[in-house]
Formats: structure tokens, sequence, C-alpha cells
């Protein structure tokens, strides 16, 4: 059995995009991120309350990003079980981090990865970007995987004009 991890189909497509006849170019390659659960998010916000409350004796006392990462990072067993399924694969990257397993390697390798098919979007603006065209999928066993990014996401980045407010003497 699978769990679907991310999905992104022609009927749900973002304003401002198409999916277009071309073929990705199979040796494209491409990370995505598979993001674990995390553990201790509320020791995590009751830290981050206690730091801000100016009448606790933790007032102040920031954590530092190792810290929060220690906090909240996922489950060994978790990462191990994600890093045991990937090794079954080939010409694939796998860097493990606290709470996410990245993963990069090229279109054809990440199609048998995740049990998907890649399709070309382009955008009004003329940029194309390769995402699955379909469903993308992990073995149902790996109950830490929350969702895995980098695969179907089709956003438009809007660089307006800066406001700056000139204050007057």
């Amino acid at each position: 059995m699978t769990t679907v991890v991310a999905e992104r189909h022609q009927q749900n497509v973002p304003a401002g995009f198409k999916l277009t006849e071309e073929q990705p170019n199979q040796q494209e390659e491409l990370t995505a991120v598979i993001h674990l659960k995390q553990e201790n998010k509320e020791e995590l916000k009751n830290k981050l309350d206690a730091v801000s409350d100016p009448k606790s004796s933790e007032y102040g006392k920031y954590l530092t990003r190792e810290q929060v990462e220690a906090m909240t990072a996922a489950k060994p067993e978790h990462i191990d079980a994600v890093k045991s399924w990937l090794s079954k694969f080939q010409n694939i990257k796998v860097d493990a981090r606290s709470d996410a397993v990245h993963v990069t390697g090229s279109l054809e390798a990440l199609s048998k990865v995740f049990n998907t098919q890649f399709g070309v979007y382009e955008s009004n603006d003329g940029k194309k970007h390769v995402r699955i065209n379909g469903k993308a999928v992990v073995p149902s066993e790996l109950e830490g995987v929350e969702f895995v990014s980098g695969l179907s996401e089709l956003m438009k980045i809007h660089h307006g004009p800066a406001i700056i407010n000139k204050l007057s003497d």
C-alpha cells in the first residue's frame, strides 16, 4: 500500500500556469524534500513563550538553530526507515537532516522513487517548471512522513515596486 504525499493534475494547475505537451528531459536533476513528523512541538511552544515573557526566568534566553533542531528532530527510526526505503533506488543522493530527508536525482530516478510522472508547466511569463503530473506516493509503512515538497509546487514570485517610507524632518 502507498500514501499520496504530493499531487498535481491538469485540473488543479494554478492560474497563470498551463501544462504543456513538452516532455521533460529525464536527465534533469530535481531535489525533493521528505518532511518527517517533528517531535516536541508543544515543548518548543512553551520555550518560545517563556523566552518572550519578561516575567519568566527564561526571558531573553533564545534558542540557537541547533537547539531548535535537536528539540524538534524527527524520531531516529523514522529517518532510518526513509533512508532504508531510499537505499533500494539507484542514481539518487540522500541527505538526512533533523526533520527531513532531501533526495536529489534525475527525473527518471525520482519517477521511480515516487512512482510518478513529470510534466512541463509554463507560466504566463514564459518560464518553464518541471513538476509532477499526477500523484507522488511513498510506502504506507513510512508512518513518520508528513508530506513531500519540491515535486508539485507551482508559484509565481511577484517582484512589485519597492515602497520606501521617507521620514520628513
